[in-house]
């Protein structure tokens, strides 16, 4: 008899917890508003963060080009120390080979010449020629005048003391058209050959002859008629 009352007085006790178990689990459980709810604060998160990272991402890539155009302008100080004359864009007898093998060979000091890798590869360049060449200044290649580009129009290479003042004159920059020089032409001419409003945010990365960097706007860079952009 003891032991039949002590199970009759035990079994109501295991259904309250059991009731107050699944209680529990009732309340515990998302419902499908506040799921939904959730997701769209989730998504409006990423939203917002998703610009962020891409500037980033095309900052970063900005950067790696200034540096690969900045380690381009230290080889060619050296090659203008040992040669005392700039490259020539299709190379000579003196300075065989384009003009970034003239300054890879005997600026930089390599031999295995990569266009699509080190300091040749711009990130955003969807081209082999990641970087153009100043040769002919602002008039059309072959023009029978010195366009004040580092060429003369019979391929000459132009010596260094040519150049009065190597900090205004722009030695490469970014090719937006695939080609190895770097020619002042209209945007809408370049526009067809690649997005380059979307390379470095609408600006282009040039090295000047005495080596150091700037980003100017593709407008101020190829359009603009102002003196400051002409000179």
């Amino acid at each position: 008899i003891t032991v039949s009352c002590h199970h009759i007085m035990r079994t109501p006790r295991k259904s309250a917890g059991l009731r107050q178990n699944v209680s529990d689990a009732e309340f515990s459980a998302f419902t499908l508003v506040e799921l939904l709810v959730v997701i769209t604060v989730i998504a409006i998160v990423a939203a917002m963060l998703l610009p962020v990272i891409s500037r980033s991402k095309e900052k970063a890539r900005r950067v790696i080009c200034i540096n690969n155009l900045h380690q381009i302008g230290i080889g060619l100080e050296n090659l203008l120390a040992d040669k005392h004359s700039y490259p020539t864009l299709l190379g000579n007898s003196e300075n065989p080979g384009f003009w970034f093998t003239q300054i890879e060979n005997g600026g930089i000091g390599h031999t295995n010449l990569d266009l699509l890798k080190g300091v040749w590869h711009c990130p955003t360049s969807p081209f082999a020629f990641s970087y153009g060449y100043n040769a002919h200044g602002a008039v059309l290649m072959w023009n029978q005048t010195n366009g004040l580009g580092l060429e003369h129009s019979d391929s000459a290479p132009i010596q260094e003391s040519a150049v009065v003042a190597p900090s205004d004159m722009m030695a490469l920059g970014d090719s937006l058209d695939g080609q190895p020089d770097l020619k002042r032409l209209a945007l809408k001419y370049l526009g067809p050959a690649a997005s380059i409003s979307a390379r470095h945010q609408g600006r282009a990365n040039v090295v000047f002859c005495d080596g150091h960097v700037e980003s100017p706007t593709l407008q101020f860079l190829f359009e603009d008629t102002s003196d400051a952009a002409l000179v």
